[in-house]
């Protein structure tokens, strides 16, 4: 068996490029794959200290809203929250080896966007249309919306 050293660690510039050639690796079902990742957001937003998680259907969006800005745990308040969703971010609360939901979002959807407490911020494709915007009113006051 070959022994490798650090001279054979390559590093990845994009890890979206990565997830893209072997997405079979990141999601079961790459045909569809909304369900799956609306379910690991879920599931990080319970793990990183929400409470209450609501997810639902609005036109082709997906919607998850929570009651805590889970998406910026282990953030630096500073940062563009763009960032949480073009890398890998390790989430150990969960498990060994595990990470973040939000780059598997930004790598399989059309459309994507964040509302905090009322301020929205495009991070990929369209700005949500006035009906998406109309169905997050009202929802808990952190949100990530998504079209595959």
């Amino acid at each position: 068996m070959k022994k490798y050293t650090l001279k054979d660690l390559k590093p990845v510039s994009k890890p979206t490029d990565l997830i893209k050639k072997q997405p079979e690796k990141y999601l079961s079902n790459i045909d569809s794959p909304g369900n799956e990742i609306a379910s690991g957001i879920l599931n990080d937003a319970l793990t990183l200290g929400a409470n209450e998680v609501q997810i639902k259907r609005v036109n082709g969006w997906i919607i998850i809203s929570a009651d805590i800005a889970w998406f910026r745990s282990n953030l630096d308040a500073s940062q563009d929250i763009s960032h949480v969703f073009d890398k890998f971010i390790a989430i150990p609360e969960k498990c060994v080896n595990s990470f973040r939901t939000e780059i598997l979002v930004f790598t399989f959807s059309k459309a994507c966007f964040v509302n905090e407490n009322g301020k929205v911020t495009s991070i990929k494709g369209n700005y949500p249309s006035v009906d998406i915007l109309n169905a997050i009113n009202g929802t808990l006051p952190f949100v990530i919306g998504f079209k595959c």
